[in-house]
């Protein structure tokens, strides 16, 4: 066969490859060639672009051409779809034969938008590098910036390109806010640091490595990009095991970490239980577990941070624990506190050498060692407290604090004389803006013109943040619901009255954390647990509330008659799920009047991250800088976006 025959051949694929997508593309209804970046970009006002370099770039972003001349030539997968005798056909031809030859060396001159890369001259040259399989091609590139305007898209290609410029390197997309920050920190390098050439080429064959085994074997059953498995294989494996691991090593990895990468794929990763299903199951039910004839004991391990002696936190959980031990005769608990010289990882692997079936992490920064763990051993049963963090193989619990502030509010309201009302929150985290939107609704409902001022106990302490309030003029405050014992603060907890003589606690708010051991360990005992597993592919969170017995309120016997009476109605039509503290009736034209509709309810997700406050709040949720060290932690964690670090922040 001549070479002129051998060039023809390798066309009549490439013009197969290119006739085959235009159709499919086609038959399901979408664009089948190539997208032309003029048209993308026909109503912004600046398309100048400026010159960044000529690199090599990935072929695999290389996806449209500049101008609209050439898009009808190819196909969307850049295959050409013009016949054999025509010019354009001789021409690729041509490029084929100098590819096997000696390999196309002139650069090709692009347009990047969006780390997204567009032809203006080269595009049979992409065409025969795609044909055969090339990687990378080397490119003279022109970058058009996208206006910086709240977008999370445009706000992670930001981010993309500081990791670019700090690292050399240009393949890795990830989908997460914060992502690259995050890499950095667990490949153990700062944010502002300028890598070298040689630990840019080690990263680089370490990512070609992992790519080149998820792409044939996990990648080939999953949508997950390889970007974003391979930031929860370091996550979980950490960098320095990835580096010297061999590709059937990483292999192994990835399939112990399939559900975990696969929850990438869920369009709301998070599987809410609001309501203990247990009852329902262990009552209508035939089950084997009859408690106090439980052949061998359950072992329930429960991992502080600080202890029960130093921190009202675990004091709380503690109280839990001991209300778990006391209930089921069949479970046998143990306390364990956090220990410096050792990593959580190796407390929780003594844990379970010393037998515990069940593990309940108590601090939600213990989670990452809990998934690491929990992958190492799947027979035993994780769960940290925590909010909206999407681990398969770790299940979250909390409660909804967010119905007893409801509560606290109306009271609230009700009491003031000033209508001015103080809340100190402490961490600006998940769950947390929910509550104080949640105070400041019920305080609406009994005084219209209430006003809630917010301040932040983890922004210069809590007795700081009670002076600021005072010096608002508010009459109430509502405290945190514990306060941490190895801080020395007051003793003030819950919604207190201020102002002349000592203050006075009026209610209290309760973590009815008992409740969510009990019901979660006997569902364990009974084989329910592991069948919640099946039903979704989702990570679980027990979410629990007023209905599920896992939130209270203590009234104080201070309180006038009818306003208790007020609060405790509110209880109980929260423990039927008669309310919602979120719902908004529809209102019908300007003059106010209320349409006769059930109105609307926030879904529990959206109540979950919220992140704007009400604007009968007077305050603002504070900025990562303003915080204290161990608020930090947690915000980098679960916090909400409004109080997280900027990109580019050292998180070191």
């Amino acid at each position: 066969m001549t070479r002129l025959e051998i060039m023809t051949d390798y066309f009549e694929e490439a013009l197969k490859q290119g006739r085959k997508c235009l159709k499919e593309a086609l038959a399901a209804g979408e664009y089948p060639y190539l997208p032309v970046l003029d048209e993308i970009l026909s109503d912004a006002k600046d398309q100048t672009g400026r010159c960044v370099g000529t690199y090599e770039i990935p072929l695999r972003f290389v996806i449209g051409t500049k101008t609209a001349g050439r898009t009808r030539t190819f196909a969307r997968n850049f295959m050409p779809v013009i016949g054999g005798t025509s010019e354009f056909a001789t021409k690729w031809r041509r490029l084929c034969e100098a590819q096997v030859n000696e390999g196309i060396r002139d650069p090709v001159l692009v347009w990047e938008y969006m780390n997204r890369f567009y032809v203006q001259e080269g595009n049979k040259r992409v065409s025969v590098l795609k044909f055969f399989g090339a990687e990378t091609i080397r490119a003279d590139v022109h970058r058009i910036m996208p206006a910086r305007n709240g977008d999370p898209e445009v706000d992670r290609y930001y981010e993309f390109l500081d990791f670019c410029e700090k690292t050399g390197v240009r393949t890795l997309e990830l989908a997460e806010e914060g992502g690259y920050a995050e890499l950095l920190k667990l490949v153990g390098k700062s944010s502002e640091t300028v890598w070298s050439e040689e630990e840019t080429r080690s990263f680089k064959a370490v990512i070609s490595r992992f790519e080149n085994v998820y792409a044939e074997d996990v990648g080939r059953h999953l949508k997950t990009p390889a970007s974003d498995a391979l930031l929860i294989y370091i996550r979980v494996f950490g960098y320095a095991s990835l580096k010297d691991q061999t590709s059937d090593e990483i292999k192994a990895g990835l399939r112990k970490l399939w559900d975990e990468v696969a929850l990438k794929e869920e369009n709301s990763p998070l599987d809410l239980l609001l309501e203990d299903e247990t009852k329902e199951t262990v009552t209508d039910k035939v089950i084997s577990y009859i408690p106090g004839v439980r052949k061998k004991r359950l072992k329930a391990a429960f991992f502080y941070a600080h202890g029960p002696e130093r921190a009202r936190w675990d004091s709380t959980h503690e109280a839990g624990r001991n209300h778990l031990e006391a209930v089921n005769p069949d479970v046998e608990t143990a306390a364990y506190v956090r220990d410096s010289s050792m990593s959580d990882e190796d407390q929780l692997r003594a844990m379970i050498d010393e037998g515990a079936s069940v593990i309940f992490a108590t601090d939600s920064n213990m989670l990452d060692a809990c998934v690491r763990v929990a992958i190492e051993y799947p027979e035993v049963e994780i769960l940290t407290c925590s909010l909206n963090k999407a681990m398969k193989s770790v299940r979250t619990y909390y409660p909804r604090m967010y119905e007893a502030k409801f509560v606290s509010g109306a009271v609230a309201g009700a009491l003031t004389k000033s209508s001015r009302i103080g809340f100190i929150s402490r961490y600006p985290i998940y769950g947390t803006i929910a509550e104080i939107n949640a105070f400041a609704r019920g305080a609406l409902m009994t005084s219209p013109d209430s006003r809630v001022y917010l301040e932040w106990s983890s922004v210069g302490g809590i007795e700081a943040a009670e002076d600021r309030l005072k010096e608002k003029g508010v009459d109430l405050i509502s405290y945190r619901d514990f306060l941490d014992r190895k801080e020395g603060q007051s003793s003030v907890i819950g919604l207190t009255a201020v102002g002349e003589g000592e203050p006075k606690p009026l209610l209290l708010p309760v973590w009815n954390w008992g409740v969510f051991y009990e019901k979660i360990v006997s569902a364990i005992l009974a084989g329910f647990y592991r069948k919640e597993d099946k039903r979704t592919k989702r990570s679980l969170n027990y979410y629990w509330g007023m209905s599920a017995g896992a939130v209270d309120l203590i009234f104080s016997e201070r309180l006038d008659p009818g306003v208790r009476y007020l609060g405790e109605i509110l209880c109980r039509s929260l423990k039927e799920n008669r309310i919602n503290p979120f719902y908004r009736p529809e209102v019908q034209g300007a003059d106010g009047m209320l349409w006769e509709s059930e109105g609307s309810e926030l879904g529990m997700e959206e109540i979950i991250k919220m992140e704007t406050l009400e604007e009968s709040v007077i305050g603002e949720i504070p900025q990562y800088r303003e915080l204290d060290p161990v608020a930090r932690t947690l915000v980098r964690e679960i916090g909400v976006e409004p109080a997280k670090p900027e990109p580019g922040v050292d998180l070191s």
